[in-house]
């Protein structure tokens, strides 16, 4: 069993980054556009992160499910206000694209972040 749970959480960490580069390379060969292709990467690249985020913090620190989920609230109202601020509240389609290219880049930061605090945890348990 834990194995599998480890093999399952395995994946969940990859899959952002392999997520990023297929959807990238997709949208890069069907429309040509470099631009195009990193802004699409990014917007479907998100929900990944955040699983991502989400097991990490689960496997390092060991803390409850809906502890987990209130933290990556926490994370997104910032996002979501800011975003808000910045778009206004006519554009909603907009609005959405804004916040969810912020929330890319806040756990992106936070999955290279956990990234690093799980390697360093795993050398010093092992020595």
């Amino acid at each position: 069993m834990a194995a599998l749970l480890s093999t399952v959480a395995a994946a969940f960490i990859a899959l952002p980054l392999l997520g990023y580069i297929v959807v990238f390379i997709f949208v890069k060969l069907a429309t040509k556009r470099h631009r195009r292709a990193v802004l699409a990467a990014v917007d479907a690249s998100v929900p990944l992160f955040v699983a991502s985020v989400y097991f990490l913090i689960s496997v390092i620190w060991n803390i409850p499910h809906w502890m987990i989920i209130l933290i990556l609230i926490l994370l997104a109202s910032p996002a979501a206000f800011l975003t808000r601020l910045k778009a206004g509240a006519k554009k909603g389609v907009q609005t959405f694209r804004y916040f969810l290219r912020f929330l890319f880049f806040i756990f992106l930061f936070s999955y290279i972040l956990l990234l690093v605090i799980g390697l360093l945890k795993s050398i010093i348990l092992a020595l």
